[in-house]
C-alpha cells in the first residue's frame, strides 16, 4: 500500500536535456513522451490514484512554431497509441486546461480518449494542456461573471 494520492509532474526540461546529449530538441521531446507510459504504469502498479502531467503550459505557445507543432503532434500521437493501453489498465484519462486554443482534429482526440476512458476505476492520469495557473484563475472568475455565481473556494479549483 502507498501513501501517496497525487503525484504531479512538471514535463520540463527534455529540449535542453536533448541539447546536452548534442541532439535536436526535438529528440528530447520524443523521449520525454516514451517516458509518459513508463511512468503511468509505475504510478498505477504503486497505488497512486492521481497522476497530473504538466505537458503544455499557456506560455509554451511563444516558442518556436515548429516546436509547437511537433509537441502537437506527438499528444496526438500519444492519443491514438496509449488510450487501449490506458483503458486495458484500468487508468481514466482527464485534461486540464484551455482546449479552445488546440486544433479541432485534437481536441475530438482528447474527447475520444476521456469518453473511452470514462468509466475506468484505477489511476486517474490527468493532462495539463494549454495550462497556466493565471489562465485558470481568470476563466474560473470570467465563468463566475457570465453565469452571475459567487466567486467561492470551490469555483477556483
Amino acid at each position: 500500500m502507498n501513501d501517496l494520492v497525487h503525484l504531479a509532474i512538471i514535463m520540463d526540461g527534455n529540449g535542453r536535456w536533448a541539447k546536452r546529449q548534442g541532439k535536436e530538441r526535438s529528440f528530447g521531446h520524443k523521449e520525454g513522451a516514451k517516458k509518459v507510459r513508463e511512468i503511468t504504469e509505475y504510478a498505477s502498479q504503486m497505488g497512486v490514484k492521481y497522476l497530473s502531467l504538466y505537458a503544455f503550459s499557456t506560455e509554451n505557445w511563444n516558442r518556436p512554431k515548429a516546436e509547437v507543432t511537433l509537441l502537437m503532434k506527438l499528444l496526438s500521437s500519444f492519443l491514438k497509441s496509449e488510450v487501449a493501453i490506458l483503458k486495458q489498465n484500468n487508468i481514466r484519462f482527464e485534461v486540464i486546461g484551455d482546449m479552445s486554443k488546440l486544433s479541432s482534429s485534437l481536441q475530438k482526440e482528447i474527447a475520444k480518449a476521456k469518453e473511452a476512458t470514462q468509466t475506468c476505476t484505477g489511476l486517474t492520469q490527468i493532462l495539463a494542456i494549454n495550462y497556466g495557473s493565471h489562465d485558470e484563475i481568470l476563466r474560473a472568475i470570467n465563468k463566475a461573471v457570465q453565469t452571475n455565481e459567487p466567486l467561492t473556494k470551490e469555483l477556483l479549483e
